[in-house]
């Protein structure tokens, strides 16, 4: 408890320029306050087997991206927001996990982070089209800077 304390006053002090990132295994033996200090991401995301239908879209999209076809992405984002769209990210969820090791790891960790923040968002309160296509365009970012 006493290191968490320490921890507690650096988290208190951080300038806003700093990320900084916790990573837990068991977020139970945190403190509250500690907890109530960071953004919680769940990387207990299972992955699951995609449809050769998936895998193509995956694909697509990811072509889209390397290309930097931000009008193709953005109409893009509008489909995907009308059908189901947190069943998408879990699909590109699964594709990153399994298939992208071709991205470096900090672009590739980036890429599912932002992806699992985006299934939050998609979840909670936030407009499902907005938060796709600032998905997307954050995948254009990391892919032009891996």
């Amino acid at each position: 408890m006493a290191a968490q304390n320490v921890l507690l006053k650096s988290l208190e002090e951080l300038p806003d320029s700093v990320e900084f990132w916790l990573s837990a295994d068991q977020q139970n033996r945190l403190l509250e306050t500690v907890v109530s200090r960071c953004r919680v991401i769940s990387l207990d995301v299972q992955t699951k087997s995609l449809s050769p239908d998936e895998e193509k879209e995956m694909v697509s999209l990811f072509t889209l991206v390397s290309q930097k076809k931000v009008g193709q992405l953005l109409k893009l984002a509008e489909v995907w927001s009308k059908n189901n769209p947190e069943a998408k990210l879990e699909a590109l969820n699964s594709f990153l996990l399994e298939r992208s090791r071709k991205l470096p790891s900090p672009a590739r960790a980036a890429a599912i982070k932002s992806v699992l923040e985006c299934l939050g968002d998609c979840r909670g309160q936030v407009n499902s089209q907005l938060a796709l296509e600032h998905l997307f365009l954050e995948l254009i970012e990391l892919t032009t800077s891996a």
